[in-house]
This record gives structure tokens, C-alpha cells and sequence, in this order.
């Protein structure tokens, strides 16, 4: 699996950037000490519902545009790539 590192600046960029997150992908969020992670059940706009794969948790959902100040690191993984965004 490839690997991506990137160094996100501006929140445009990391709104341009979630248009490539589909459903079926797998995604994580990083706010400070907690985190989301998931399987991307539905999406819309910055809309997330996730499906932790933990039966104690279910569901997640959070709207990205809500927790943007908060959010340190995004991970999308697909079947063959990873891409890790720092955000500055």
C-alpha cells in the first residue's frame, strides 16, 4: 500500500481534498486527545456518518466543518493507498 504524507495550510485545501474520501473508504480524525475512526457509511459535503467496526461504539457522525479549528491530522485509506493530511 502507498503511503502519503501531506502538509495541509488552509481549510479550503482540506475541503477540496475531502471531495476524494467515497463511501466504503476508510477514514480517521484526529481532535486533540480523541479521535474518530471508521469505514465512511454516507457523506455529504463535510457530513460524515462512520461505521467504527467496534459494536460497543456503532455509528459516528460529525460534520468536519464543526471541529476544522480542532482537528491536528485526517486519515484516508482506500484498498491501495494511504494519505495522511497535517494540518497546520
Amino acid at each position: 500500500m502507498k503511503v502519503v504524507e501531506m502538509v495541509i495550510n488552509k481549510e479550503d485545501e482540506l475541503y477540496n481534498y475531502i471531495d476524494n474520501i467515497d463511501e466504503g473508504d476508510y477514514m480517521e480524525a484526529y481532535f486533540g486527545r480523541c479521535h474518530m475512526e471508521g469505514t465512511v457509511i454516507s457523506k455529504e459535503d463535510t457530513f460524515f456518518r462512520l461505521d467504527s467496526d467496534n459494536e460497543l461504539m456503532g455509528m459516528v457522525e460529525f460534520d468536519l466543518s464543526s471541529v476544522v479549528n480542532d482537528l491536528i491530522e485526517l486519515v484516508h485509506t482506500t484498498p491501495d493507498k494511504k494519505v495522511i493530511l497535517k494540518i497546520m
